[in-house]
C-alpha cells in the first residue's frame, strides 16, 4: 500500500480472505492511495481537508511513549511498535488470530482500531512506571481500554503493582475490569467504572513544583473529567520496579491508546489531550466543538459560544458593578441575559437591582 507513491504498509494476505487497509491521514492535502496484489491494481484519490481547531485541540507533546491503535493497519507493524525507546513483548501463547489488531464500530458507526489481547495471554512494556517518577514534575498515565467477556468482575486488566516488596502499602497501579487502584506508601485510592465499557482512564501525580498551597494531588480522570482527588505529602513514596503487564486470564483486553508524560499536566493541557486523543476525526471535532467555549481574544468564558456549544443548557449572564456583600446588599444598574442554543439572548433586562 503506498500513499502518494510512497510504501505505508504492507500486508501478508492469505488465499480467500477477506483483509482491509485502515488508513489515518496524518497530513491535509491531496493523496492518492494505491493497493498492489501480484498483477491486480487500485487506486483511490482523496482530498483530506483540515480539522478547523485551534491550539485548545491539540496534542501535548514530549510524552515518554505513546501507543495508539489506530495508527497501525497491520500485526506486524504492532509487533514492532517502539516509541522513545518502550517497545512490546508478547506471551508466548498470544493469539494472533483472534486477537492482535482488529477494527470495531463506534456508536456513531466510525471504524476504531484496538489490539485485542485476549484471556490467557499478555503484552509487556519495557517502561517501569513508577521507578522514573520525577517527585518535583510529577506523572501523568493514560489509557483507552474496554474489558470484555468477563467472567470474573475483578478480572485483571493491567499490573503494574508490587504488593509483595511492599505488603502492608503496596506501590503502584492496579486495574481491573470494574475499577482501578492507584497506592503509594500511605494511601490507597480507588476509582471505579464499568466492564464492557468504552473507558478512557488517566491519573495525573502533582509534583513538588506545582504544589498548590503547600498541597500536592493525585487526580483520576475519566472521560476527560476529574474522577476524585487525594493528597499526599513530601514523605509518600511511589518507587517500585515492575514493568507494565496488559491482559487477564479472565477477560479480553481492548487497548486503543496508551501514553505517559514524566511530568503534571494542568487542566488545558488535559483538555487539549482529550480533544486530540478522540479516535476518529468525527469524534476529535465533536469534543472540540463542545469545549469550544472560550472568548478568542480574553480568553473568558464567551457566554454566546457555551450556549451554541450546548444547546439544552440554559445560560444566565450578568453584568454587575460589584458583588453583593449579604442579602441586604442590593446591587442597582445590573443588567441580564438568557441564552439557550442561540447567539441571540431569548431574555433580556437592564437596569435591574440584583
Amino acid at each position: 500500500m503506498r500513499d502518494n507513491g510512497e510504501l505505508v504498509d504492507t500486508l501478508v494476505v492469505a488465499n480467500g480472505s477477506l483483509s482491509t487497509w485502515s488508513y489515518n491521514a496524518l497530513a491535509a492535502g491531496v493523496h492518492r492511495l494505491s493497493a498492489a496484489l501480484g498483477n491486480t491494481s487500485d487506486i483511490l484519490d482523496l482530498d483530506i481537508a483540515e480539522l478547523e481547531i485551534n491550539d485548545t485541540g491539540k496534542e501535548i507533546e514530549n510524552y515518554d511513549f505513546k501507543f495508539a491503535a489506530n495508527t497501525f493497519t497491520s500485526n506486524e507493524a504492532v509487533k514492532n511498535w517502539e516509541s522513545n525507546g518502550v517497545s512490546f513483548t508478547f506471551s508466548d501463547n498470544f493469539d494472533w488470530i483472534n486477537g492482535g489488531l482488529k477494527q470495531e464500530l463506534d456508536d456513531s458507526n466510525n471504524v476504531r482500531n484496538y489490539l485485542c489481547i485476549k484471556a490467557g495471554s499478555t503484552v509487556t512494556l519495557n517502561y517501569k512506571l513508577f521507578n522514573t517518577l520525577n517527585t518535583a514534575r510529577g506523572k501523568v498515565f493514560k489509557m483507552i481500554f474496554k474489558a470484555t467477556n468477563c467472567r470474573d468482575y475483578d478480572a485483571q486488566v493491567l499490573d503494574c503493582y508490587d504488593n509483595e516488596t511492599y505488603p502492608e502499602h503496596p506501590h503502584g497501579l492496579l486495574m481491573r475490569a470494574q475499577n482501578a487502584i492507584l497506592s503509594n506508601s500511605a494511601n490507597s485510592l480507588t476509582i471505579p467504572y464499568c466492564e464492557d465499557s468504552f473507558i478512557e482512564f488517566e491519573f495525573d501525580i502533582w509534583g513538588t513544583q506545582t504544589a498548590y498551597g503547600g498541597h500536592r494531588y493525585i487526580i483520576p480522570w475519566l472521560d476527560g473529567v476529574p474522577a476524585g482527588i487525594q493528597t499526599f505529602d513530601a514523605n509518600t513514596l511511589f518507587t517500585q520496579t515492575k514493568d507494565i503487564v496488559i491482559g487477564s486470564k479472565d477477560c479480553d483486553v481492548y487497548l486503543y491508546l496508551m501514553k505517559v508524560y514524566n511530568y503534571h499536566l494542568t487542566d488545558s493541557q488535559h483538555l487539549a489531550n482529550f480533544i486530540a486523543d478522540a479516535l476518529n476525526a468525527h469524534e476529535m471535532l465533536a469534543r472540540y466543538n463542545r469545549n469550544n467555549i472560550l472568548d478568542d481574544n480574553t480568553g473568558d468564558i464567551s457566554m454566546t459560544k457555551l450556549a451554541l456549544a450546548n444547546p439544552n443548557l440554559k445560560v444566565h449572564a450578568y453584568e454587575i458593578s460589584r458583588m453583593t456583600t449579604t442579602k441586604k446588599d442590593p446591587v442597582d444598574g445590573c443588567s441580564y441575559r438568557q441564552y439557550q442554543g442561540s447567539a441571540t439572548p431569548e431574555l433580556t433586562a437592564e437596569n435591574v437591582t440584583i
